[in-house]
């Protein structure tokens, strides 16, 4: 079951990607005539869509290109569009991560090089209260 960057599971995933493909066109009305949902479900579905490279891109008022033919699309291939985006998230918060522990380094750094140069051990006690709470932060910037 593919997990979008919310962590929101859909288990019509599959069966969106099946009637796209099979009808050649995406749109939140088809899902939801086919699928009796509403719009805010057949939104995230074509947003997981997009997500996973089935589907193109909006571009205004132009309809979505399906980028499967049926014959193109079979489960293994959907697997691993599933894991790539799975591995693309992944990424992306290796990167956040490393963001931070960086931010947090420099930070440390300055600090260090102000009571080097200056002597304030007061700039210490205020930096390390900075840096405990990027660590217990959990917005990450």
């Amino acid at each position: 079951m593919y997990k979008d960057k919310l962590g929101n599971a859909d288990s019509l995933l599959k069966k969106a990607i099946q009637l796209v493909v099979e009808y050649q066109q995406a749109s939140a009305s088809l899902l939801q005539r086919r699928l009796k949902i509403g719009y805010a479900r057949s939104s995230r579905l074509i947003d997981q869509l997009e997500q996973l490279g089935v589907i193109s891109p909006s571009d205004g008022d132009k309809p979505r290109n399906v980028l499967f033919k049926k014959e193109e699309l079979n489960w293994n291939s959907l697997e691993k569009l599933m894991k790539d985006v799975i591995n693309r998230q992944r990424i992306y918060q290796i990167k956040q991560i490393s963001r931070r522990i960086l931010r947090i380094f420099i930070i440390a750094l300055i600090l260090y090089l102000l009571k080097l140069f200056f002597g304030f051990e007061w700039v210490l006690i205020i930096g390390f209260a900075i840096i405990i709470e990027n660590l217990t932060s959990s917005k990450v910037i």
